[in-house]
């Protein structure tokens, strides 16, 4: 789910580096990203809501407002 939302950022998870990640995890609360996948999974936070907060908005999303 995460991996299919960031392509509507035009990112690749793979390709956010590690400390961003780490971060979120903090801000989360989460220990491990496995922890996160299975939130996402579980429904407790959106694929949408942890790419905005991880790589703010989609680039489709800014090129509409302008």
């Amino acid at each position: 789910m995460l991996e299919n939302e960031a392509r509507h950022f035009g990112r690749s998870l793979k390709k956010i580096p590690e400390p961003d990640m780490l971060k979120l995890l903090s801000d989360y609360g989460l220990s491990k990203v496995e922890d996160l996948y299975a939130a996402v999974g579980f429904g407790k936070y959106s694929a949408r809501q942890v790419l905005t907060r991880l790589l703010g908005e989609p680039e489709k999303t800014a090129e509409l407002r302008r």
